[in-house]
């Protein structure tokens, strides 16, 4: 068995090694605010982490990772892209008849690039093959953005779909819970009991009769609870189809090139975000024709113009509202493309989402272009990066902060 010193003499030689690489070093508390855990992970958290009560801070976790530390750093920092590198303590609670230790170091690196995260992601995948290399391990990797795509075009209520994304890191729940709203598996007996429970009084009246509060949650909360487990027993099973192919991701495993060619193979509804009407500005007439194509093939409808003006013109005729304005940075005649998506959404009165595109490299215009509060993407956009932006925006209403 390896010594706790070797353990953690190798968790600083990795430590150093992502320093060396430009990582801000992040140093978090041992004991976290179990309020932001319960926000990200849900109350299933509960299940695998120390929790402990604090008479001033109130409820706190021992450490069950270094995820939310990291993204408050990254917060607090600000810049993009950013890396950073951790090492320390984590608690969780294991299974009874797992070997995995319940406290255990961990070491690691992050890199948060927003507007070139294909680069990112084969910067980090470099930088552990190098260290890793006398190993001789085979590197297995996979796209998770796939399967969250297809979560969220499921058509199913979006309690499930929420519960299904919390846990899409950790696939054996993640299956537990779509073998249950799947129906291919019951709810555990222990649910069933309390629905039964449930159904048969009133929330008020089983909260009277279990006597006083253990917990935090007060009388409203358990009752809104109460009404969600209900409310998702009786929700629809996911259609077979669709979990068949959610199946079919979960298993997916071939070499990269053969796997890349079996998701293009993929034909379903779950990845069809198209829809809806999308304005383009771009004062190359090339540039009009390839995104209204590529817009239709996706099954949007699109109107392009060369200029603010024009457009205006065009959408006389049209009574349907855009779901996204897409506007080239700079237009010709000096024209700024945040003016023109800022004069569209005052025409329709709506505050509509937009996106800038820009091949420009001048620090002040990005800046601008930044401060905006539109989402920029720099040229040139892969497909699939344009596709997942345009999808994101309208389900988000204009969100830009994880497209």
């Amino acid at each position: 068995m390896t010594s706790k010193a070797a353990i953690r003499a190798e968790a600083e030689r990795l430590h150093a090694a992502f320093v060396a690489a430009g990582a801000l070093p992040v140093e978090a508390d041992v004991l976290l605010p179990a309020e932001t855990l319960l926000d990200l992970y849900g109350e299933d958290i509960r299940a695998r982490a120390y929790t402990t009560h604090d008479p001033l801070r109130g409820e706190m976790m021992l450490r069950p990772d270094f995820t939310v530390p990291v993204v408050q750093a990254h917060m607090a920092h600000g810049a993009d892209p950013a890396r950073y590198s951790y090492l320390g303590e984590v608690f969780r609670k294991q299974d009874r008849r797992s070997e995995r230790a319940s406290e255990y170091l961990q070491v690691g690196f992050e890199l948060f690039d927003g507007a070139a995260p294909e680069a990112a992601d084969a910067e980090v995948f470099a930088l552990f093959q190098g260290m890793l290399a006398d190993l001789s391990l085979r590197p297995a990797t996979g796209d998770i953005g796939i399967l969250m795509a297809a979560v969220r075009g499921l058509n199913t209520t979006d309690r499930r779909k929420a519960a299904l994304l919390r846990h899409i890191w950790r696939p054996i729940r993640f299956r537990a819970l779509l073998d249950r709203f799947c129906g291919r598996a019951a709810p555990p007996a222990a649910r069933l009991r309390l629905l039964e429970k449930l159904a048969a009084g009133s929330f008020e009246e089983l909260i009277a009769e279990a006597g006083s509060f253990v917990g935090l949650r007060s009388g409203a909360e358990i009752a809104a609870r109460s009404a969600a487990l209900l409310e998702d027993a009786a929700s629809t099973p996911i259609a077979a189809p669709e979990a068949a192919l959610l199946y079919d991701l979960l298993s997916l495993e071939a070499p990269a090139a053969a796997a890349l060619a079996q998701t293009g193979e993929f034909q379903s509804p779950l990845f069809a975000h198209g829809g809806g009407l999308i304005l383009v500005i771009d004062d190359e007439v090339s540039i009009q024709i390839a995104m209204k194509s590529l817009l239709e093939t996706w099954g949007y409808e699109a109107i392009t113009a060369g200029s603010c003006e024009e457009m205006l013109e065009l959408i006389v005729a049209h009574r349907t509202a855009p779901r996204l304005i897409i506007s080239d940075y700079r237009l010709r005649d000096n024209a700024s493309g945040i003016d023109a998506i800022e004069r569209l959404r005052s025409e329709y009165n709506d505050e509509i989402p937009g996106m800038l595109i820009t091949g420009d490299t001048a620090a002040d215009r990005l800046k601008e272009a930044q401060d905006s509060g539109f989402l920029l993407l720099h040229k040139p956009v892969p497909n699939h990066r344009l596709r997942a932006s345009i999808a994101h925006l309208i389900e988000s209403g204009g969100d830009k902060a994880v497209a």
